[in-house]
């Protein structure tokens, strides 16, 4: 009997403590982040602020460009560490406010800014030149109109008046049934933003449009498929300043998108877009 008491007490005694070995042993694990560590606060700082202990031997590196972290710790402190990442993906979302500014300016002097633009490479000397010409009343901002949205989700606004009109017939149901469409008379944007791993950069796809004069609309015929009658719709015919393209801009940042013809031969219109990145918790 002494016999088997003395080889449970050896096991006993030497399991005990490989079995805290083992539950201090430091393991690495990494994570792709997208928000959570904004902040001016090292990425140790804002874990250890979640409740996330480093011992002796540990670390945690962030690479923000990449979103990519990863930490070094026990076990236990690695599944803190998968909780808090946890609750910042399903507690915070991030939106993307565009907006789009059109003025009206000179064109002798929109000429000058150009050219200094293109000098200079920076969009920002356009943008602080023809706010401060309108500043001075000798350029005016026609239009500014603004969306909401998300990465990965297309935002639409329109401001202006509605023309209802008659743009085709419906036959499926054995009838002559029209079929009518508004069309705005005023400004539209429509932008579809994808955030870039950064968690900064925006890749926009934009389709922004002013209307320089009221639409008119031509009348066209068609027989009927089913009665034979003949059936009259309509198709507007616009006079828009319209751009549809795609770039990659900064948080916070504002872009000279195009210029094109106003009315008025000796006027230049031109677009810039300011897009901001907000987190919504």
């Amino acid at each position: 009997m002494k016999k088997y008491i003395t080889t449970i007490t050896f096991w006993l005694i030497f399991l005990k403590p490989l079995a805290i070995a083992q539950s201090d042993e430091l393991i690495t694990r990494q994570w792709n982040v997208q928000w959570g560590f904004e902040s001016e606060k090292s990425p140790q700082e804002v874990l250890e602020a979640a409740g996330v202990f480093f011992p002796q031997g540990s670390a945690v590196v962030l690479d923000r460009k990449g979103g990519l972290l990863v930490v070094k710790n026990t076990e236990e402190q690695i599944q803190y560490v998968e909780s808090f990442v946890a609750s910042i993906e399903q507690g915070a979302s991030k939106q993307v406010i565009i907006r789009a500014d059109l003025y009206e300016v000179p064109a002798s002097q929109t000429a000058t800014i150009l050219r200094r633009t293109k000098v200079t490479g920076d969009d920002s000397v356009a943008v602080a030149s023809i706010r401060n010409l309108a500043k001075k009343g000798e350029a005016s901002l026609v239009s500014t109109i603004s969306v909401v949205s998300q990465s990965g989700n297309r935002g639409k606004a329109e401001s202006g008046k509605k023309h209802p009109y008659l743009t085709s017939y419906d036959f499926s149901k054995g009838v002559d049934t029209p079929k009518h469409y508004s069309y705005n008379e005023g400004t539209g944007l429509e932008v579809d933003p994808t955030l870039g791993a950064d968690d900064v950069t925006m890749h926009i796809n934009i389709h922004f449009y002013h209307s320089l004069e009221a639409p008119r609309f031509r009348t066209q015929e068609a027989v009927s498929p089913i009665t034979g009658n003949t059936l009259e719709y309509q198709s507007p015919i616009a006079n828009n300043a319209e751009w549809v393209t795609q770039f990659v801009m900064l948080d916070g940042q504002t872009k000279l998108i195009g210029t094109t013809p106003g009315l008025d031969p000796g006027v230049t219109l031109v677009l810039f877009v300011t897009a901001n990145i907000e987190v919504v918790m």
